[in-house]
């Protein structure tokens, strides 16, 4: 889990681990959140389907597992330099790879699957060497996906069942629904003198596409008033280097135009969003479509062309004109805490026609 989601996670779970105890059908709030805390180690990492024995027999699925753990939660403390190249088919050098002891890849795999690593395989991508696994240094990040345990049962063997929601950790702190998404099973045990528990299996109830992963946002608090002056260049009150450009297409019978965000990070900087939307039939507001295209600009003084590089998209819904005739941005607020978002204002003043 990377570091900021691991923040709002810490906040929201309380840290620690909980001793997996409890009478049956009877676990205290932080048993409950540790539990969920556990899970999204495996949710996160697209293990949502598996059964222990599945993953054991397989050493690429135990090192996809490794190496997503150590992508998320340890990256910064783990990976050390690569001295020199890892001589592979395809002669892979240290660029391409960096390097992490495999006593850790056998804790991880103790940790979440009891299990004992006793020989280390070089599988995939994976290559073991001298004491080290050698991973891709590239793998991109996905919208991590978080549970929340929902009810917990002590079954006869001693294992627990967890029925649990999914949510969005990019964009929620907690599910919208109380629906079970997801079925694990997971045993108690005693991990380097903590009390945690091992997977023994995962069974996702629906897909994840029918998953409804986006908070609602509430504009209640904004009343447009019909003014059809979009076009032209604003800037942001507050901050003057944030401007937006609204291009309205005249010929376009369905109000289509194009709208054009610049961030200026210094003279020679800046971030460029470029959107498409569409005018609302009283021309109160203008509606956002997806996607959101955003480039990082830097203009070099020596009169070669602008160095571009693609760059996150910044996230705008919706652009309106209140009653003072400034344009208004609805962006979420900063302090979120339900899975509904509250939207507060950002204004900008017209300084070109």
């Amino acid at each position: 889990m990377n570091h900021f989601y691991r923040i709002v996670l810490t906040l929201l779970l309380i840290p620690g681990l909980a001793a997996a105890s409890g009478t049956k059908d009877s676990f205290d709030d932080k048993t409950m959140r540790d539990i969920g805390y556990f899970l999204s180690d495996f949710t996160e990492c697209n293990f949502y389907n598996e059964s222990r024995e599945e993953v054991i027999a397989s050493d690429k699925r135990l090192l996809d597992f490794a190496y997503c753990h150590i992508i998320y939660d340890d990256r910064d403390s783990l990976i050390t330099e690569v001295p020199e190249c890892v001589q592979t088919e395809h002669d892979k050098c240290a660029h391409d790879f960096f390097r992490v002891s495999a006593d850790k890849v056998a804790r991880i795999l103790k940790h979440y699957f009891a299990y004992d690593m006793k020989n280390f395989p070089s599988v995939h991508s994976y290559h073991y060497k001298n004491g080290f696994y050698y991973f891709p240094a590239t793998g991109g990040e996905e919208q991590p996906l978080f549970v929340m345990a929902r009810k917990v049962k002590k079954l006869d063997n001693g294992n627990l069942e967890v029925l649990a929601s999914l949510y969005n950790g990019e964009v929620q702190i907690r599910p919208k629904t109380n629906d079970i998404h997801l079925i694990a099973v997971i045993r108690p045990q005693i991990s380097e003198t903590k009390n945690t528990w091992s997977m023994v299996s995962l069974k996702l109830m629906t897909d994840i596409k029918d998953i409804d992963f986006n908070p609602e946002r509430d504009y209640s608090q904004f009343h447009p008033v019909r003014n059809p002056e979009f076009a032209g260049v604003w800037e942001n009150e507050k901050d003057s280097r944030n401007s937006v450009e609204i291009i309205i297409d005249d010929t376009d019978e369905l109000g289509n135009h194009t709208v054009i965000s610049r961030h200026l990070l210094s003279d020679s900087k800046r971030i460029e969003c470029t959107a498409t939307g569409v005018l609302n039939s009283n021309a109160d507001y203008i509606a956002m479509v997806e996607p959101q295209h955003c480039n990082f600009i830097e203009t070099s003084n020596d009169g070669s062309p602008d160095r571009i590089t693609a760059t996150d998209p910044e996230l705008t819904e919706v652009l309106l004109v209140n009653k003072e005739g400034k344009l208004v941005v609805p962006e979420p607020c900063a302090e979120q805490n339900e899975s509904s978002v509250s939207m507060c204002a950002v204004s900008y003043r017209k300084i070109k026609q």
